[in-house]
């Protein structure tokens, strides 16, 4: 009986430790909607492939590659070039947060696209936030490869002043 179970245990560790690769797709819809994406686009969308590794943080050293795990993205009309080059964003939330839901404002007010993934409804962006930081608090935003523990707008700044 003990064997079984250790057995079943080490199976169940040694499955989750697989991970898939994925990079993050950025374009444009016929719409002029911007999309991001970790599966390729439709046959003949110009394309950028805008975070080839999704998974490095600056602080944080290198975390073994997740395929992202997306709940919500958001997509906007009509953005500056400025913008148009901006790092890709992601933010690990919950639905009672107030202050992921600052943070989330924060992006949609500045027309930035992100990525939400909420790590109470979803056990792989869970998992792999907890790759990501050691902090167990929510909103933890990744922008590019800074991770953001918390909602600063300083931070964010920072952050995003690096791509512009």
């Amino acid at each position: 009986m003990r064997i079984t179970v250790l057995l079943t245990t080490v199976l169940v560790v040694i499955s989750f430790s697989f991970a898939a690769d994925a990079a993050i797709y950025k374009w444009v819809g016929q719409d002029g909607s911007v999309h991001f994406t970790d599966s390729p686009p439709p046959a003949g969308t110009d394309t950028q492939i805008v975070n080839p590794e999704p998974n490095r943080i600056e602080g944080y050293g290198k975390v073994p590659e997740r395929k992202p795990v997306s709940t919500e993205v958001t997509s906007v009309k009509s953005r500056s070039n400025a913008a148009a080059n901006l790092p890709m964003v992601e933010m690990f939330v919950t639905s009672w947060c107030g202050y992921c839901k600052k943070a989330e404002a924060y992006f949609r007010k500045r027309n930035i696209p992100f990525v939400k993934y909420d790590i109470e409804k979803d056990q792989k962006a869970a998992r792999r936030k907890s790759q990501l930081t050691t902090s167990r608090g929510v909103p933890f935003v990744l922008i590019g490869d800074v991770g953001i523990p918390g909602y600063s707008e300083a931070a964010f700044e920072r952050a995003l002043m690096q791509y512009q």
